[in-house]
């Protein structure tokens, strides 16, 4: 550590020799605006007992205080507002050393020593680049083409001085070390002179603790600073309290022996009793220890797994409905006590008879308790500004107000509320949740990232990604979940581009442990409307809507998603716009795919084509229309409302009646899926309701059988409203168990979607 002299880099001198750091995991990124006010949200809680470092223990006194929004230097450079603003993906600043202590163990980590910070910036191994150096990146000093870091010759984003985190080619996958804004640490400052902290002698993990006021040490430069504050060895200090416009944080964990999960990812539905679970080994591990519970901390376990490797399958089989997972790891027959994140997966009615090894879709349940969640959303509410309602479950069914209103941050005319629950793309075991604005920015279109948490789903996006084509392309038209194409144990996205110019599109969007990417690792022609394992492999499978009068089906592969559609021309010749779904209608556990077409334009008819280990075959139910002229506008086909183990077609016209709307229900089965309505239901609010079906597969009344929802956004002068119907032994019921009306009145769509 440190550097032969301050004309070197500031405070630096004279070098530490042989000071050594233990495992620990750094966060990427500098900490958001965003992220941080995911904790002053849910109440901003200061640390109850001592932090724990390597070498010492760290009493908080606090308090916990809000970020300034204004500064005596600036007032315009403080990025924290009270309510969401335009800088929510720039680095917090305006902070105390305090509230980011705070925020760090609130978060599961702590802020870094200097120790860890300067190993981190400028000691650990990355390719190609020499140890120790002068910057993150190396030797060579940053330009004024402002090609390398935020310094003070660079113009920032968004009228702050900062840049949104991430703007700068990482050094080993990590952002933002030199520049942006300084980045507060856990030391007291003390000269490197200092006998009792430093003093040139060597050191494992030091931590140069202090009082309550004592200045803390900060590193790695600012928006603000000039060279010799950019270099990784410089260091300055100012009292805990001080909440500069330059000074930010990131935080540390301790580095886990704990296996990462792959399969199945957390929120999914399983075909087998006893589901295949893979996961990737910690270093030092030869296998780990699988805990199977029927809670979220493991109170209760059902069954516990020693293995060595990297796979295991559950002993005994399990019963239908939610289970969750953790890993301990293993060396030999030593267990470590940290465990991974804890994840969920449900176990489906199919299950009781289906060989077939795999999964499928994304169960909304944003605060990870077990319970099915249900999100509404009311695209046209404040002159198309839209909305969307977070309604949590529980042991009884859907609570009768949403816990999270969430609003377009678009203003009016973005269409905010196109909804899909998007499975956990981050990897911490919590639902996320998807919300397209296809005409946010004129048309371009964004889709908007709330990441799930124990509080559950977060009010602010986390991740914002910016369709690319010209006003009225509409990107966020269609959003759907995919699963993991990729195989890294993150949730990935698809979301449809429904520009005419040059062609619609869809972009795959990779999970990371960041969260959503905001490049599309794979473009897709056609629209995105469905997503599932047709042949089996583990690996899903895309359906997008190719054109009026066809639908391309994109195969998983080990590298991805394929980006070539197996031949094949799935809508029969006929329109094809309507609305589709992959279910397993037969019971067989593969996938089968829905295809709601307009025959002749005088009736509707729904086409059922059968998954097998080859994939879709060209063998398909017709499923007549009821030959009143009545246009589909939607199917679905991925719940089992009977639990009979076969999962049931739902097609919707909302334009029955004079758009009062009806939805006819046919049972799956073996061999084939029911050609006669089982169950037909009529809008119950007359001409102009619209009453069609929104929610994929969940049981929200816990009963072990699936539900249906249906949204009629007309209802009650377009105040709109959703009716769930319980599923039961006999299926579904004509008469709603439960009515939710939009909270906001007349004119706004309540029900336009929901998942």
């Amino acid at each position: 550590m440190g550097a032969t002299s301050s004309s070197v880099a500031y405070n630096a001198s004279p070098v530490q020799p042989s000071i050594s750091v233990g495992g620990f995991v750094v966060d990427a990124n500098e900490v958001t605006v965003a992220r941080f006010r995911r904790f002053w949200n849910v109440g901003a809680p200061g640390p109850t007992r001592p932090i724990v470092y390597p070498s010492a223990s760290l009493s908080w006194t606090g308090p916990v205080t809000e970020p300034a929004t204004a500064t005596v230097a600036d007032s315009t450079h403080c990025n924290w507002t009270a309510s969401v603003g335009s800088r929510e993906a720039h680095p917090i600043n305006c902070i105390d050393w305090a509230t980011a202590q705070a925020f760090c163990v609130w978060d599961g980590g702590r802020l870094p020593t200097e120790a860890e910070w300067e190993f981190t910036a400028r000691g650990r191994a990355v390719a190609s680049l020499g140890v120790p150096r002068l910057y993150p990146w190396g030797d060579t000093d940053p330009t004024t083409t402002c090609d390398r870091a935020q310094w003070n010759l660079c113009t920032g984003d968004d009228g702050a001085g900062t840049r949104r985190v991430g703007s700068f080619a990482s050094s080993g996958g990590i952002f933002d070390l030199a520049g942006n804004v300084w980045e507060w640490t856990a030391d007291r400052y003390a000269d490197y002179t200092d006998t009792g902290c430093w003093g040139a002698v060597s050191r494992s993990d030091p931590l140069c603790v202090g009082g309550a006021t004592d200045p803390r040490t900060f590193r790695g430069g600012a928006w603000d600073g000039d060279l010799l504050n950019e270099r990784s060895a410089g260091r300055n200090s100012f009292p805990p309290a001080t909440r500069h416009r330059a000074i930010g944080f990131r935080c540390v964990r301790r580095a886990t022996t704990a296996p990462r999960q792959l399969v199945p990812l957390s929120t999914v539905t399983v075909t087998s009793r006893r589901p295949s679970l893979r996961w990737e080994l910690a270093s030092g591990t030869d296998g780990a220890r699988v805990q199977i519970c029927s809670d979220r901390a493991c109170t209760s376990v059902e069954q516990t797994i020693d293995v060595t490797g990297s796979s295991a399958t559950p002993t005994t089989i399990l019963s239908p409905g939610v289970h969750f997972w953790r890993l301990f790891g293993r060396m030999g027959t030593t267990v470590d006590t940290v465990p991974s994140p804890t994840w969920e997966f449900f176990v489906s009615h199919h299950a009781v008879t289906v060989s077939v090894d795999t999964s499928s879709g994304s169960i909304a349940d944003f605060n990870g308790d077990g319970y099915p969640d249900l999100v509404v959303g009311a695209s046209t509410w404040m002159s198309n500004t839209g909305r969307a309602y977070v309604y949590l479950g529980g042991p009884t069914g859907i609570a009768a107000t949403p816990a999270v209103t969430l609003t377009g941050p678009d203003g009016t005319g973005g269409w905010f509320g196109n909804v899909c629950s998007a499975g956990d793309v981050n990897g911490d075991g919590y639902g996320d949740l998807a919300v397209g604005a296809s005409d946010a920015g004129s048309g371009p279109g964004r889709v908007y990232i709330y990441l799930g948490g124990p509080a559950g789903i977060a009010s602010t996006a986390a991740t914002v990604l910016n369709g690319s084509g010209t006003p009225g392309s509409n990107f966020g038209w269609t959003v759907v979940a995919l699963g993991d194409v990729n195989g890294d144990g993150y949730g990935d996205l698809a979301v449809g581009d429904n520009t005419c110019s040059p062609s619609i599109s869809t972009g795959v969007f990779l999970g990371t442990a960041a969260g959503l990417a905001t490049a599309p690792a794979f473009t897709l022609a056609g629209l995105a409307v469905a997503s599932g394992d047709v042949n089996g492999d583990s690996l899903p499978d895309l359906s997008c809507q190719s054109g009026y009068y066809s639908t391309d089906l994109y195969m998983g592969t080990a590298g991805g998603i394929s980006t070539t559609s197996t031949s094949g021309s799935w809508g029969a010749g006929y329109t094809g716009g309507l609305g589709y779904s992959i279910g397993d209608v037969n019971g067989d556990g593969y996938g089968d795919m829905v295809n709601v077409d307009c025959y002749s334009c005088d009736r509707t008819q729904a086409f059922v084509y059968y998954g097998s280990s080859m994939g879709l075959g060209s063998t398909t139910t017709t499923i007549p229309g009821p030959g009143d002229g009545v246009v589909s506008d939607g199917a679905s086909a991925d719940s089992d409302f009977n639990g009979d183990g076969y999962d049931d077609v739902v097609v919707g016209e909302s334009g029955y009646g004079s758009n009062t709307g009806r939805v006819r229900v046919f049972f799956g089965g073996s061999p084939t899926v029911a050609v006669t309505p089982n169950v037909t239901i009529t809008g119950p609010d007359g001409a102009g309701g619209y009453f069609s079906p929104l929610a994929h597969r969940a049981d929200l009344n816990n009963d072990g059988y699936d539900d249906l929802v249906i949204g009629a956004r007309g209802a009650m002068s377009n105040t709109g409203k959703v009716y769930i119907f319980y599923g039961g032994p006999s299926g579904i019921g004509t008469s709603p168990s439960v009515t939710l009306t939009g909270p906001d009145g007349t004119g706004n769509g309540f029900g336009s979607s929901g998942d």
